[in-house]
């Protein structure tokens, strides 16, 4: 039996599509999976399970469906390949103390050279492994960039983002 994060995307953020860790995490142990927990409230639940993983994620947009009353596009990760993300040197150039780093996990392949930066600075995407983007977020007019829209809307991926601190966090619970 091999130990699984997932990622959902927009959940219990920005006060839309708004379910509990709790119920989630009932659900899911109710279907079958074992050891279920979650870190923080924002869609992050781990679990061991045998099944493949196709079969895992139709029972996780199952769940989601009837839990958030819509699609909830989900991301799976291994946690070995959760600790390889965690455990790369991608940010070790990162000198700027203005930045924020982000993870954003897509479901596929955004074909670009790297690093790549947006037009007006506020994102750079340093990388790619195991299905994660990791990016950079940097001030600009005041705001920072965010990288869930930046690689949506300039790539036609669905993504879902999570700031370092939260994959390091997540990392060290596995």
């Amino acid at each position: 039996m091999d130990s699984y994060v997932l990622f959902l995307r927009a959940v219990n953020v920005g006060g839309n599509n708004l379910v509990k860790m709790s119920d989630v995490c009932k659900s899911f142990a109710d279907s079958g999976f074992k050891n279920v927990s979650s870190y923080i409230q924002t869609g992050n639940i781990i679990f061991e399970s045998s099944l493949k993983e196709e079969k895992m994620l139709e029972i996780s947009k199952k769940i989601m469906k009837k839990l958030a009353g819509k699609d909830i596009e989900v991301f799976l990760r291994k946690s070995s390949e959760l600790k390889e993300i965690a455990a790369s040197g991608f940010f070790k150039s990162v000198k700027s103390k203005d930045a924020k780093l982000y993870v954003s996990f897509i479901s596929k392949d955004l074909g670009i050279k790297f690093p790549f930066r947006s037009k007006n600075g506020d994102v750079e995407i340093l990388g790619m492994k195991n299905g994660a983007a990791f990016c950079v977020s940097y001030p600009y007019k005041g705001k920072y960039g965010f990288p869930n829209g930046f690689i949506e809307s300039n790539f036609g991926v669905l993504a879902t983002t999570r700031n370092w601190n939260v994959i390091q966090k997540i990392s060290e619970k596995l």
